[in-house]
């Protein structure tokens, strides 16, 4: 398999569910991603989405191996470039694993900015902003953020110790309520995502 058809169908998981769309079997967690998200406030109001992806070592270690072309342990520059172009293609069909919720309706993203790879101890990251088309307000809605994967090829979880962040001007107040979201059953109804429910005002 060549880097591309592994970036795509571990990031984009088309493949997975254009081949393999009633096999359960088939389709367990291929690759593991914890992920912290900070939400941005401006104003009182959400304006951007700061998502951290951090991989599990194995496929840490081939990202590495397929896109770290001078052997430094690092990803930049022409490099970066590269993994962004592949790892993000088919992504905003799917708004980037993203579930963002107002008052139940779905809100979709512009494209991705501020793209950047860390490595720590043999763990990969991806680091990038995600902006809403629209600012959306938590103190007089109800706002919520959950990341999957529906094919489940990818297991992806809110990070154990700081799933959720807060960051910007009017954000005082604001809290989070993390559990399962029994209402929304991915993966042929067998797996339930986490959700992060929004929480401003009093409790």
């Amino acid at each position: 398999m060549d880097r591309t058809t592994r970036c795509l169908a571990a990031l984009a998981a088309c493949l997975w569910l254009g081949l393999f769309p009633a096999r359960p079997a088939l389709a367990h967690p291929h690759v593991f991603i914890d992920t912290v998200t900070t939400l941005h406030f401006t104003d009182g109001k959400i304006s951007a989405l700061g998502m951290q992806w951090r991989f599990d070592p194995m496929f840490s270690s081939a990202l590495l191996g397929d896109f770290d072309t001078d052997g430094n342990g690092r990803i930049e520059g022409e490099e970066l470039e590269v993994l962004k172009e592949e790892a993000f293609r088919g992504l905003d069909e799917l708004d980037y694993f993203t579930d963002l919720r107002v008052d139940g309706e779905r809100v979709t993203f512009k494209e991705v900015e501020d793209f950047r790879v860390s490595v720590a101890e043999g763990v990969l990251a991806y680091e990038f902003t995600l902006h809403p088309l629209r600012l959306l307000d938590p103190w007089n809605s109800q706002v919520s953020v959950s990341i999957y994967d529906e094919s489940y090829y990818i297991d992806i979880m809110p990070d154990e110790h700081d799933p959720i962040r807060f960051a910007g001007s009017g954000m005082d107040g604001c809290r989070f309520a993390l559990g399962e979201d029994r209402n929304n059953l991915i993966f042929l109804g067998l797996i339930a995502p986490q959700k992060a429910d929004i929480l401003c005002g009093t409790p």
